[in-house]
């Protein structure tokens, strides 16, 4: 799964927007993977993984080595969010 750098924001403004309490202001980055995460029922356990592997691609611990092929599809963070969120 890849994004562009500001879909994080995106993504929790408009979680913010459905539930204020689905992200905290005060926390950015992975930071704010996890109580995000966690607030659209999604396992502890997951979100904790998926913080590890975005902080790996971001230190350069993990890369995409450009082999195989990237598939990008036209579905936008916000219909992914809203679909999720019930508000589709």
């Amino acid at each position: 799964m890849s994004a562009p750098s500001y879909a994080c924001g995106r993504g929790r403004r408009l979680c913010r927007d459905k539930d204020p309490r689905a992200t905290r202001e005060d926390a950015d980055g992975p930071d704010a993977l996890v109580p995000t995460l966690t607030s659209l029922d999604i396992s502890q356990n997951v979100a904790t993984l998926y913080r590890e592997m975005t902080e790996a691609l971001g230190k350069g611990i993990v890369r995409f080595d450009g082999k195989g092929r990237a598939v990008r599809g036209k579905t936008t963070l916000e219909d992914v969010l809203r679909r999720g969120l019930g508000t589709a």
